[in-house]
């Protein structure tokens, strides 16, 4: 998972991006039509959402920061 909502292959492996990739287009269409309802921006509406993943996601999971750096939950 990444800081703004979408997915990301930490490891690549080709079946899981075309997984991520999917994920990922699902993701965007909810975030604008999110963002185009509250009048902000689509970009606004991934990073609430990427709290709400990190808050939910078991243990063990790994995130992408805005740094670029990989964090362990």
């Amino acid at each position: 998972e990444r800081y703004d909502g979408l997915a990301v292959v930490r490891q690549p492996n080709a079946a899981a991006q075309t997984l991520v990739n999917q994920v990922n287009a699902r993701r965007s269409r909810i975030y604008a039509e999110r963002a185009a309802q509250q009048k902000v921006t689509a970009a606004e509406v991934g990073k609430v959402y990427a709290r709400e993943i990190f808050s939910r996601a078991p243990a063990g999971t790994w995130f992408l920061g805005e740094d670029g750096r990989w964090v362990k939950k």
